[in-house]
Order: structure tokens, then C-alpha cells, then sequence
């Protein structure tokens, strides 16, 4: 009866024709202890089942053109991928196709061919240490606790936190000496590749850019930005054959992660809408160029309808 009420609830939270915009990175085989915010397949197909209930998941290009001529229908929901990772095409789209439903996957080009971003080199790096403690106070960077998955999990979050922001030359080198200090095995392979953008694409989902090398755009001069823009598309476009004309900007911040003048080259790049990571629902009135997303996923389907209520009435 509550999960009934819940649903009406989000129809008429809902009937202004606005559109919540959804952001997930991966979704997992099985539950990763040092990775507790990613969902797992069983998890990722209880919400969409939660969310088909009560919601109208359409692609995020196909949302805005209804929202464009005053056709998006109520309780309208889009779900978007950041980064690329190997698993949004062999464990995601596999349930989203099971649901007849498509999303959108931003990609950051330069890590298709067998690369991986310096947060996952960074937590395997940790993954892989077998001591109880970790200590790189050589590096400027602590001491941390890893005698547990709790505290390991807890580890990672506080290396990643004071990695985030360095420029992206002084921060690859650390990771490097990271992994360097701690004698890591190579890891596997976790981004996609070109044939498997195309594999997503042919199943029906949406594929965006999202840069090159995934850097905070406001800490690179004017032209690194641009490139690092303009050239995520054009890589994209070469590989689909197709216009791509949606954005992610990493991380997402307004004025932290991104400011005014990126706005301006992802708009110069011919991209037609870019999303951020400002949290809220979008409407007719939004900027295209700048529209809001919101992180959904609850373990239990009724807490993800009342979080997807909670989120239409802007609470």
C-alpha cells in the first residue's frame, strides 16, 4: 500500500514536466568491499524495476527534445554513466536492455584503449597492499589503516580526496610512486573499448563525451580545456560514425570543477547539452548546457521512490 500511495505521490510531484536526471559510474558483477557506493547487477535491477513503477525512463537526448516542445510526460527520468567503465557494457546495459529501457554513457576517450583512470589505479594500487597499515608519509600523504575492508574502504576515500585536485601531471606521478611503494600486480582491464562504445550504441543506448584524460577543466590553462573538450567529441564521432552532441563535465562542480568559459567551448564545440553534477531536477527553463543531476540508488526499491519523490519536489 505504501509503495502504491509512493507512486501516486511521485505523478503528481511530478505533473510540471520535470525531468530528474540520474548519475551512476559502474555497476558491478558482485559487491566490491571498496566500493560500497556502486551497486551491484541485483541491486541496479531492483531500482530500475522500482523506478519503471512509478517513472517514464527515457534517454537523456530523447527527454530533452520532449522537454523542448512541451511533450515530456509526467515523472520523467533519465539515467546517465560516467567515465566509460567496462562494466556499464557487459553488466548495465544487459539489464537496462531486459527492461526495454536506454541510457546515456559519457565516455572519456583517452583511457578506450586498455587505460584506466587515476582513481582505479589508485584503488587497486591499495587493493593489492597486504600489510595492516600503509604508511606514505614519504609522499607527503599519511599514514592509513588497513587491517580491515572498513578501514581499507575508509583509506581509499581519504587518498582519493587528497589526490582529486592536484594538477594532473603531480598527481599521475604520485600514483605512480603510490603504486611504486607498494609493488601493485597490473590490474585488469576495466574501461571500454571503441568495439564495445559501438556495441552499446547498436543496443540502443545513448553515448556522450565526457573529455579526454577526465582532468578538473578549471585547473587547465584556456587552450588545454578546449582540446581536452573538443577532441573527446570529434574521437567519439570518428568511432560511431555519428554527431555527438552531449557532454559530461568531470566532476561537475559549477565554478569549482568547471567555470563560465568551459560552458562557452563545450557551446563552440557544437555539443547541444552538458550535464554537471549540481544536484536538483531539470525543467523547461534549465540551461541546457548546464543541467543538474542527482545521485538515486537506494538498496531498497520503496527508499528509491521516496527519494525519487523527495527529489521532484525539490526537498
Amino acid at each position: 500500500m505504501l509503495s502504491y500511495l509512493v507512486r501516486i505521490a511521485v505523478g503528481l510531484a511530478s505533473a510540471r514536466r520535470k525531468l530528474l536526471i540520474l548519475t551512476y559510474h559502474r555497476v558491478l558483477a558482485e559487491r566490491d568491499p571498496l566500493m560500497p557506493e556502486e551497486p551491484t547487477r541485483e541491486e541496479f535491477a531492483e531500482q530500475l524495476e522500482a523506478l519503471s513503477s512509478c517513472a517514464t525512463i527515457l534517454p537523456l537526448g530523447a527527454a530533452l527534445s520532449h522537454m523542448q516542445s512541451g511533450t515530456l510526460p509526467a515523472a520523467a527520468v533519465s539515467l546517465t554513466f560516467d567515465d566509460g567503465y567496462r562494466d556499464n557494457y557487459t553488466v548495465a546495459a544487459p539489464v537496462l536492455t531486459s527492461f526495454g529501457v536506454g541510457a546515456t554513457f559519457f565516455v572519456a576517450t583517452g583511457f578506450m584503449d586498455g587505460g584506466a583512470m587515476w582513481n582505479d589505479q589508485a584503488i587497486e594500487t591499495l587493493r593489492r597492499h597486504t600489510g595492516k597499515s600503509l604508511d606514505l608519509t614519504p609522499l607527503g600523504l599519511g599514514v592509513y589503516d588497513m587491517s580491515t575492508d572498513q578501514a581499507r574502504t575508509q583509506a581509499v576515500r581519504l587518498l582519493l580526496s587528497k589526490l582529486k585536485y592536484l594538477p594532473p601531471e603531480e598527481r599521475a606521478k604520485t600514483v605512480a610512486a603510490i603504486a611504486d611503494a607498494v609493488g601493485s600486480a597490473p590490474r585488469e582491464r576495466c574501461m571500454m573499448t571503441p568495439d564495445e562504445i559501438v556495441g552499446l550504441r547498436r543496443a540502443g543506448m545513448e553515448i556522450g563525451a565526457h573529455t579526454v584524460s577526465h582532468p578538473i577543466l578549471a585547473k587547465l590553462d584556456s587552450a588545454a580545456a578546449d582540446d581536452e573538450i573538443a577532441a573527446s567529441k570529434k574521437a567519439l564521432e570518428r568511432i560511431l560514425g555519428d554527431s555527438i552532441e552531449l557532454f559530461a563535465y568531470p566532476n561537475g562542480k559549477p565554478g569549482v570543477d568547471y567555470k563560465p568559459e568551459h560552458v562557452e567551448s563545450v557551446r563552440r564545440s557544437g555539443f547541444t547539452a552538458a550535464v554537471t553534477t549540481a544536484t536538483g531536477y531539470a525543467s523547461a527553463h534549465s540551461d541546457r548546457l548546464q543541467l543538474p543531476r542527482i545521485a538515486l540508488w537506494q538498496r531498497e526499491p520503496l527508499r528509491t521512490q521516496v527519494q525519487l519523490l523527495r527529489s521532484y519536489l525539490g526537498a
